[in-house]
């Protein structure tokens, strides 16, 4: 995809189920377990969305890419809520609703409510999705195994992001330079 090459990150298998990464696959990992009600997850997904935005003001939001990867992983009976609900949000043409032709969601800067609906129905329905705002130099893969592993190239970088969860209560893990 050229808008993850553009933003320095380099994408690796085929669509739908492609991963991105810095070249060379070099990178400092923090993770965060993602963990009670529906409404401290929605919260935990602004969290990460605001790390990328200046002053922490909704308006400074630049746009971004949330790009699901796996989503039909649990019972029917679930991934229909959840197909249904993205669909709603992606709006109602065929292109929008077919995830499989089209998992990459690009958002403007004037559509923060919408990029941060869709990763929340990623974090809430347990989806495989990657994160990766147009600035701010790291991306976020939200796994079905109930954590969000958040990556970026620079040591400086980690550590305030690791330090900025750590003050929302977040209790992110440091995983290693990879």
């Amino acid at each position: 995809m050229k808008w993850c090459a553009e933003q320095g990150l380099r994408r690796t298998g085929d669509l739908p189920a492609s991963r991105i990464d810095f070249p060379g696959g070099a990178g400092h990992r923090l993770r965060v377990l993602v963990a009670g009600s529906a409404t401290e997850v929605i919260g935990l997904c602004y969290a990460l969305m605001m790390t990328a935005v200046p002053d922490d003001e909704e308006e400074k939001f630049r746009g971004g890419l949330v790009w699901l990867q796996d989503w039909d992983i649990w019972s029917a009976t679930t991934e229909r809520v959840g197909h249904l609900l993205l669909t709603a949000v992606r709006g109602p043409t065929p292109e929008a609703a077919n995830v499989r032709a089209r998992p990459a969601n690009l958002f403007e800067p004037e559509e923060f409510v919408q990029a941060h609906t869709i990763l929340s129905l990623a974090l809430l329905f347990q989806w495989d999705a990657h994160y990766v705002p147009l600035v701010g130099g790291f991306y976020a893969f939200l796994s079905h195994h109930g954590h969000i592993e958040v990556v970026t190239p620079h040591r400086k970088a980690h550590d305030s992001l690791l330090a900025r969860f750590e003050r929302g209560g977040y209790s992110p893990a440091p995983v290693g330079h990879v």
